[in-house]
């Protein structure tokens, strides 16, 4: 189910919720995921505010004083703007490489397919939020799923180039998200023949891990799969997926906050796309 009052956005499954809310900056910022929210009355609660931008922090809007990109933590990353963690979208063309992406407009809907690439499927809902870059052209598009009967949420992001000339895709992550450290740990997979899913776990630093496979193939000596285990945990596991071909960023940062990103290997991936299309 999907819920949408003003700013907020919440995404309800069978019993755990993802909140987002845009921002008075109209950035699109994950504020909350874990168990289920009952209605949005409780989102204002769990909303991060500041009085002021901290320590060094680049000032990202210089009408409020408390904002900047390094704190804020957006479903997506650029650089340039002040966010030091490493971005989730590095995007560039003729004219330059700082893109600023903001918020203009949602749709909810049942669930499309995507024309021509793997489609997720059995979703209840779909939400897609659009996000503009008026001065370099661009737009992105947020694809958020609903497992209505689960707890599962999945997540896609789709580029449109709405300039007449190329735009260079040096990096574009299938999602980010960005969640307070609760002593979570990273679980891999490893393996032989006739000995495969050995279980690897690595306690998650300040700084980034990597769990990256080029192969193209899933197979007994690396598993794609990862998983992000809070401390203590049994069951309730944060967890994401990776498909083959793909890299897998974990990282911590000076907030001590826990960013989780997926993208397709460049290894696999073509580094542009044409005037206008996505």
């Amino acid at each position: 189910m999907i819920t949408i009052d003003n700013n907020l956005f919440l995404l309800s499954g069978k019993s755990t919720s993802l909140l987002l809310h845009v921002t008075a900056q109209k950035k699109v910022v994950t504020e909350y995921f874990g168990s289920k929210i009952l209605n949005l009355s409780e989102a204002a609660a769990l909303s991060r505010k500041y009085a002021f931008a901290q320590g060094s922090a680049v000032n990202y809007d210089s009408k409020d004083p408390s904002c900047s990109l390094d704190q804020l933590q957006a479903d997506y990353g650029t650089a340039g703007r002040g966010d030091f963690a490493y971005p989730s979208l590095i995007l560039s063309n003729k004219d330059g490489g700082v893109f600023d992406f903001v918020f203009d407009s949602y749709e909810v809907r049942k669930p499309q397919s995507i024309v021509g690439l793997p489609t997720p499927h059995g979703a209840s809902d779909e939400l897609v939020i659009r996000c503009v870059e008026p001065v370099m052209k661009a737009t992105l598009l947020l694809h958020y799923f609903v497992y209505g009967d689960n707890d599962v949420f999945g997540r896609y992001l789709e580029v449109v180039n709405d300039n007449d000339i190329p735009l260079i895709l040096n990096r574009v992550e299938s999602f980010q998200l960005v969640l307070p450290n609760r002593g979570y740990s990273l679980v891999t997979l490893y393996g032989s023949w006739a000995n495969e899913n050995n279980r690897e776990e690595v306690r998650i630093g300040h700084g980034r891990l990597v769990n990256e496979s080029i192969c193209g193939v899933s197979g007994a000596r690396h598993n794609p799969f990862f998983l992000i285990k809070e401390k203590g945990a049994n069951h309730q596991m944060v967890f994401a997926m990776a498909s083959t071909s793909s890299i897998a960023e974990i990282t911590r940062n000076r907030w001590n906050s826990i960013a989780s990103i997926h993208f397709i290997s460049k290894a696999a991936f073509r580094p542009f796309i044409s005037a206008n299309p996505s």
